[in-house]
This record gives C-alpha cells, structure tokens and sequence, in this order.
C-alpha cells in the first residue's frame, strides 16, 4: 500500500465569525440546537469549530493548515447565511489566502 502521508487531507471545519468570542458561541450554540435537535458543550464546540472573531478563526485554521491539512471545507454555523459568508470573505480569509 501507499504510506499514510502520501493521500491527500481535507477537513469540515464548522464555523462562526462574530463580532466576540461569547456571541459567536451564543449564536453557534443556539443554531446546532435548533438545527440538529440536541445541545453541544462549550468544549466541544471550541475544540471542534473555528468559533469567535475574525482573528480567532484565522487561528483555528491557520493551526489546522500548519498540521498538514491540504483542504479545509468551511460549514457555516448561521440563519444568516449571507452575512457569515461575507464575514469569511472579508474577515478572514484575505490572512489565509495567499
């Protein structure tokens, strides 16, 4: 077989720009439940979501890229779709891109 660092890698990062890291959370929050019908915790959703300002989720997924993560497919966590899109857009991805 092939070496495991031969095959490409990709991860689904949920994400969440707000304007600070407690309404981001809030908001994440209330989407999973409402959306999936059940409550995540705190340390789940931070440990597995890029949740929180624009800085914080360049964080998050500059780490993921820094691992060796060769494609990151952002799931928007928001009713306001257009709104998230264009925070990604603006916010964060013009300091990952490039």
């Amino acid at each position: 077989g092939k070496a495991a660092d031969t095959f490409p890698t990709a991860l689904h990062l949920r994400a969440h720009v707000g304007p600070d890291r407690e309404a981001a959370y809030q908001e994440t929050a209330a989407f999973l439940k409402a959306y999936y019908g059940q409550e995540y915790t705190r340390q789940h959703l931070e440990t597995q979501c890029a949740i929180g300002t624009p800085e914080e989720c360049v964080e998050k997924f500059r780490a993921y890229a820094n691992a060796g993560c060769g494609t990151i497919i952002i799931r928007l966590l928001s009713w306001n779709l257009r709104e998230q899109l264009q925070r990604w857009i603006t916010q964060v991805l013009p300091q990952v891109v490039g």
